[in-house]
């Protein structure tokens, strides 16, 4: 079963939920709340066109910490 964690907060949260084994987390951690046009313009720089995109934590882990 997939499950995705709300409210991810902090560091602390993140690596609790991995330990648990929980791959999928969203929260203030990862980004505050975006108006439609701010989340296309991220995703459109983040992700290349005509492929999918999946959350992956541990690089989360790292941007989050610079």
């Amino acid at each position: 079963m997939e499950v995705v964690a709300e409210g991810t907060e902090t560091q602390k949260h993140v690596t609790h939920l991995k330990s648990l084994g929980c791959d999928f987390g969203q929260g203030y951690f990862f980004s505050k709340p975006l108006e439609s046009v701010a989340l296309s313009a991220l995703l459109e720089a983040q992700v290349p066109q005509n492929t999918q995109a999946t959350l992956d934590i541990d690089a989360c882990d790292a941007s989050a910490a610079n």
